[in-house]
């Protein structure tokens, strides 16, 4: 099988790839930085270390614009959108009170309802949001066709699945395109009946009564006006969650890209499990200023948002999670002699290259052995 895959660790200065034995080490180095900086850590044992493949599938949702959708699910679009009024109380305007009272009541009555918060809440599963979709462009298209020889995380979503997203995501868009224009059409009609309850007055222009009428039709012509606002806010918001396919490089309505990521299973003295993840990173000369691993996130988002939901997720041991870990676990690097010769090139490229103090490395590669050793004299 053959895949379009990512990079999981580029040089900072010129995206250049990393080559595999200095990307293992310096992505064992990350885990081993991340897991010291928390003490309950530190002595934690490793459960195993793994490079996995997440699937992400780019689809159309529009004559330009892709959605990025997360084949494992863990991510998902959460949302409110602006609602009209209950059609039953729109048709009372068509009503002709001739008394002035009670048409102030009515437009009251209408004032009244439009404060309230007229929302409706939706959930669609999959869908990545904005900070992270537009983290992964460059990596995308940096992706290059493979074979997948091992650790693909397998989608939990069909085609059928992909194309469902996509038309909620669309039908979403439509409803707020039509809340718009019912909005629009009321306050057109409340315009016409503002002009027409006139004639109920003697003298329109200098009635107190209907002065005080009109100003209830401006507060509530302001506020429509500003549903309306709302609204295409909330259409821009959505447009937000798309990427261009110009600035993906794609043409095709569905693409399916691998990135890749590293994942530590260790095991606290308490017997607890706790899990690390590694997104995709760069190695930046400028981080040996501040830390003693030369790696950093390739986007502040893959750490802000990706590594935090995705470990909080694992630790919580959600239903959702448990394929996740067991393919994790059958990829062990630890396992595989094959990991442990790239790994030791790897070191000795950093030792040559000064990434790493040497009694960092040094540390870092004892655990290496450490952990290999306890692995494979079982």
């Amino acid at each position: 099988m053959r895949g379009n895959i990512a990079p999981v660790l580029v040089h900072e200065r010129d995206l250049e790839i990393v080559p595999p034995d200095l990307e293992m080490a310096l992505m064992f180095a990350l885990s081993e930085y991340d897991k010291r900086r928390h003490e309950l850590h530190r002595e934690a044992k490793y459960d195993f270390f793994s490079k996995m493949l997440w699937p992400l599938n780019l689809i159309q949702a529009g004559a330009e614009n892709y959605l990025g959708i997360d084949g494992l699910s863990f991510f998902d679009l959460q949302f409110k959108i602006t609602q009209f009024f209950d059609n039953r109380l729109v048709m009372e305007l068509d009503q002709e009170p001739r008394d002035h009272q009670a048409r102030l009541d009515l437009i009251s009555k209408f004032t009244t309802e439009i404060n309230a918060p007229l929302k409706k809440e939706f959930k669609i599963l999959g869908i990545i949001g904005p900070e992270i979709l537009h983290g992964l462009v460059p990596l995308i298209k940096l992706a290059t066709d493979k074979p997948i020889t091992s650790g693909k995380l397998d989608s939990s979503l069909s085609t059928d699945n992909l194309i469902n997203i996509v038309n909620q995501y669309n039908h979403t868009l439509k409803e707020i395109e039509e809340v718009i224009i019912k909005w629009h059409n009321f306050q057109t009609k409340l315009t016409q009946k503002s002009k027409s309850w006139g004639t109920y007055y003697s003298k329109p222009e200098s009635s107190e009564s209907y002065k005080l009428l009109q100003e209830k039709f401006a507060e509530l012509d302001k506020k429509i006006s500003e549903k309306i606002w709302n609204c295409r806010n909330e259409i821009d918001y959505l447009f937000h969650w798309a990427l261009s396919g110009r600035t993906l490089n794609i043409i095709t309505p569905i693409n399916e890209i691998w990135i890749p990521i590293f994942v530590a299973g260790l095991i606290l003295p308490n017997n607890i499990r706790k899990f690390l993840l590694l997104p995709p990173s760069i190695v930046s000369s400028t981080m040996k200023s501040s830390r003693w691993v030369p790696v950093d996130s390739f986007h502040s988002s893959f750490y802000k948002i990706l590594k935090e939901k995705v470990e909080n997720m694992l630790d919580a041991q959600a239903p959702l999670t448990q394929k996740f870990i067991e393919s994790c676990k059958t990829q062990n690097l630890f396992l595989k002699e094959e990991a442990n010769s790239l790994v030791t090139r790897g070191f000795e490229r950093i030792r040559e290259k000064n990434l790493i103090e040497p009694k960092y490395l040094e540390a870092v590669q004892l655990e290496w052995q450490k952990a290999f050793k306890s692995f494979n004299s079982k």
